[in-house]
């Protein structure tokens, strides 16, 4: 069984609390947690031409509390 959990953040004020509460599931669920951070694009960026070198790179982020 795949155990995963993803948890929004917007960068608002609760957002430490939001990634205490994931990491905190994350872990009596022995899952991983996935963090998404979705925003506005630059008016630049808008088309279909390729995006810059090194979108959709994964990032592994450890979560001390």
């Amino acid at each position: 069984m795949t155990r995963n959990i993803v948890a929004a953040i917007d960068f608002s004020p609760v957002t430490g609390l939001v990634l205490g509460l994931a990491a905190a599931e994350a872990r009596a669920f022995a899952a991983r947690l996935w963090l998404l951070h979705v925003a506005a694009p630059e008016p630049d960026f808008v088309g279909y031409d390729p995006g810059p070198v090194g979108v959709g790179a994964r990032y592994r982020v450890n979560v001390l509390l």
